[in-house]
């Protein structure tokens, strides 16, 4: 198989998110991507990426407010998967990710390509 013929496939796979690990991003959230911009509501806070772990691994915001992950740790490609949400952002080894709490509770969010990656928002009335 030809070089170009292996990455055009392992391409393909990653966009149907079987080779790249994780989930694909949920349609209603890939607008919640913004490369180097701000979203429309305040950040309540940050979450990085970094040595293959979330730091910080708990925030506690109130509902309404939005959680922006940056996903920069080096080569290592990284997402944030909501299992019970069934939403994802895409694996990425940069960029930003926000997503907006509109009600009350705790969500738990992990890593799908890495075990030891996985933290808690907590959502206060």
């Amino acid at each position: 198989m030809s070089k170009s013929r292996a990455i055009i496939i392992l391409l393909g796979l990653c966009v149907l998110g079987t080779a790249c690990g994780g989930l694909p991003a949920s349609p209603g959230i890939q607008q919640h991507i913004y490369p180097g911009a701000v979203p429309q509501s305040k950040v309540a806070a940050v979450i990085r990426t970094r040595y293959v772990a979330f730091e910080p691994a708990v925030v506690t915001i109130h509902a309404g407010q939005t959680v922006e992950w940056v996903l920069d740790d080096g080569q290592i490609p990284v997402n944030v998967v909501f299992p019970k949400l069934h939403i994802s952002s895409p694996t990425a080894t940069k960029g930003k990710w926000y997503y907006t709490f509109n009600k009350p509770g705790t969500y738990r969010y992990v890593s799908s390509i890495h075990s030891t990656m996985f933290g808690r928002v907590v959502v206060r009335s």
